[in-house]
């Protein structure tokens, strides 16, 4: 992080959403081939490893493949082999544990259903054995709980019937303990963590071998170890799929009923507060076993069986509009696939089968048209001056940056691009002989708290200082405006009509190399010609040759309005807890005396920490916008069903827009320290005595205010 003059400030920046999302040429389209499996493979499972790769396990053309492994290398687009596992397995699960490991449990091995277990070591590439199941299982379930355990619903257990049992895995025993019966024998069901950490288990077949399909519904409730009924669904389904949404509610698509022939096209959406199941808009296509991924709040779902062809075609559910529309197809048709989503937001599709009896060794990846707009700057914050010189106010958290880790606090920017979208004939329909232009706006909200944390190291903070004259009392020309030059705002689009703002990376070309991180003083913005060379330096941008300029009187001006006291004339009127703008909130109680002591005495100090605390006004919110001038990474390609190409216009500005909720002042453990000492009495202060300290909702700062 770049140092400036005598502030020592040390950042360090988390990404949540660390990629650059910088498409390739082999990428531009929405599927795009990627190197083979070892062998074919189908009724497999793959699993995102923490260090990005993905475990392919099990399954094959014959029982003799069934126990081997392999790794996928998204850096190379490879799959090697690795470790093979203690037996041979199909139709079984394996889901990441917290401690790294993968548990692969259960399974067919070609004469026999499996109750066996074993762990995958990535560290080390080998399978060792685990605990032993409480039934055989094939075609179940696991679920990761919230508490680490592993949730087992389910499945065909080698006899007439299936299961309506269900156990837990505990890793720090690796032992299997049996919870109650669920109230419905499943097989081929769904079953969905939700966001209060119980499991949502809907459908699946039951009875004699399989031979009905059910619609009931669900819940594991891990805290009372009980299973409850909530319902059912709009149809009975087995083969389905089920994806939770972003807001908390869960896509039902596809799947079939009793019959081989009769696949659905028709989804449904669970809602866990109404525990309610109600209709969506269709698929484009009938399918069962096709494979659902969430990408950044849009549902992929591709290929499957209509109950007489394998299909390649796939499609994207939005759930703002609760629609589906078709995409770009995979290369071929697969049912029995798997679908992983990979830590770059690219989707790896492998093996699956589209003949009944040859196993696919072929692999793809699904990924969306994406590019980044490059800022000038963001504002990060706003920190004020305490009252004379031997005050200061301590930072040591997030909170002084405006943001958290923590989703107690939402820092949300808005951005305004301008697009053209050129439109051909869809797969080539009308032989492309006609187009049509439009122009539209896109307009993106996005919370930062899935997107950047900025966090301090756990051994320097900063410490803002008062004015250098005790008699001054109170100087806003002081306080200090954080700015972030040169990020980037990564954009990903999802649909002809649909930009998505997926987070931020900086910009590699700035000579910093690194977050670009600029405290601004008051005086400074005031008057720009005061600025320091160096600082000055670092502020004209002469390394970017993308044609936007350094920054200018103007933008010297809209970073000095994010201080609302840069204006003499902005004060909050006595006896109010809140500003008229709901900027900031009175911390009550936090009054301090600023006042010379007796001939001879030394001025008092007063010190806390105090921790931002919800207040009765929280409700109402507050919003700070400005424009920032931005450049264009590259243009946008891609093919979404229709041949689009999306480039950014003359538009040479993004509104962008600080906003403070409720949610804002929920804050858990973040506290800023402050120290005030009064002048002395040679300092003849002669002004207010009682100061005030005020929270600014927007930046999440203490503001220190006068009491006339």
């Amino acid at each position: 992080m770049r140092m400036i003059a005598t502030r020592t400030l040390v950042l360090l920046a988390v990404f949540l959403i660390c990629r650059t999302f910088l498409p390739s040429a082999t990428r531009a389209q929405t599927f795009a081939p990627t190197g083979s499996l070892n062998i074919g493979r189908a009724g497999h499972t793959a699993t995102l490893l923490n260090n990005g790769m993905v475990l392919i396990a099990g399954g094959g053309t014959s029982s003799a493949n069934f126990s081997s492994a392999e790794l996928y290398d998204p850096t190379t687009e490879a799959f090697t082999t690795t470790g093979s596992m203690s037996v041979a397995r199909a139709g079984h699960t394996a889901i990441l544990l917290n401690n790294g490991m993968v548990l692969i449990a259960g399974g067919y091995s070609g004469s026999a259903y499996l109750s066996t277990a074993e762990l995958y070591n990535p560290a080390t590439g080998t399978f060792t054995a685990t605990g032993r199941m409480r039934s055989a299982r094939s075609l179940h379930i696991a679920t990761l709980l919230n508490s680490g355990k592993v949730l087992l619903t389910g499945g065909y257990t080698g006899g007439i019937a299936l299961a309506s049992s269900a156990e837990l895995y505990d890793p720090s025993t690796g032992t299997f303990t049996a919870t109650p019966n669920m109230h419905n024998q499943r097989a081929n069901h769904t079953a969905t963590l939700l966001g209060d950490g119980t499991v949502l288990i809907a459908g699946g077949q039951a009875g004699f071998l399989g031979s009905s399909v059910i619609s009931q519904a669900e819940l594991y409730n891990p805290s009372t170890n009980t299973f409850i009924t909530v319902g059912n669904m709009t149809a009975a389904r087995a083969f389905h799929s089920a994806t939770l949404l972003q807001g908390g509610k869960v896509l039902i698509a596809g799947g079939r009923n009793s019959g081989s022939t009769s696949q659905y096209s028709s989804a449904e959406l669970y809602d866990p507060l109404a525990h309610s199941f109600s209709a969506t808009g269709s698929m484009n296509a009938a399918r069962e076993l096709q494979r659902a991924i969430s990408m950044n709040g849009i549902v992929l779902l591709a290929g499957g069986w209509n109950g007489s062809s394998y299909l390649s075609s796939a499609e994207l559910y939005d759930a703002a509009s609760g629609t589906f529309t078709l995409t770009g197809s995979m290369s071929v048709t697969r049912r029995w696939h798997t679908a992983t989503l990979l830590n770059d937001g690219s989707v790896l599709v492998a093996g699956g089968e589209n003949t009944s009896s040859s196993a696919l060794s072929s692999a793809e990846v699904f990924s969306f048209p994406s590019g980044s707009l490059d800022l000038k700057y963001v504002i990060l914050a706003v920190t004020y001056a305490p009252p004379g010189q031997r005050s200061t106010a301590t930072y040591g958290s997030t909170t002084m940056m405006g943001t958290s880790t923590s989703l107690a606090q939402t820092f949300i920017n808005s951005t305004s691009v301008s697009a053209s979208t050129t439109t051909g004939g869809i797969f080539g329909v009308g032989s492309g002989t006609t187009t049509t232009t439009a122009s539209h706006s896109f307009t993106q909200e996005s919370d930062t708290s899935s997107s950047i944390s900025l966090n301090k190291t756990s051994t320097l903070t900063d410490i803002v200082p008062g004015p250098a004259s005790s008699a001054v009392g109170i100087d806003h020309d002081f306080d200090l405006v954080w700015v972030w030059l040169n990020p980037k705002v990564n954009l990903m689009i999802t649909s002809p009509t649909k930009i998505e703002w997926t987070g931020y990376s900086y910009n590699l070309d700035d000579p910093a190399a690194e977050m670009d991180i600029i405290p601004l003083y008051v005086t400074w913005l005031k008057n720009p010609s005061t600025i320091p060379t160096n600082v000055a330096s670092i502020l004209a941008r002469t390394w970017d040759t993308s044609g936007v300029s350094g920054l200018t009187t103007a933008d010297y001006a809209a970073i000095l309005a994010r201080d609302p006291f840069a204006d003499p004339s902005y004060t909050i009127p006595p006896g109010l807890t809140t500003s008229p703008d709901h900027r900031f909130d009175l911390q009550v109680g936090e009054t301090f005396t600023y006042e010379p002591p007796p001939s001879g005495g030394q001025p008092i100090t007063e010190t806390f920490s105090s921790s931002y605390q919800m207040t009765t006004t929280s409700g109402q919110g507050a919003q700070d916008t400005y424009d920032v001038e931005f450049s264009v990474d590259r243009k946008f390609t891609g093919n979404f069903g229709i041949q689009i190409g999306v480039e950014l216009k003359s538009s040479t500005k993004t509104t962008w827009a600080n906003k403070w909720s409720e949610l804002t002042t929920q804050m858990v453990g973040q506290t800023a320290g402050l120290s005030i000492t009064g002048p002395a009495t040679s300092d003849n202060y002669t002004g207010p005595t009682d100061i005030q300290v005020w929270k600014d909702n927007v930046y999440g700062t203490f503001m220190f205010y006068p009491v006339q």
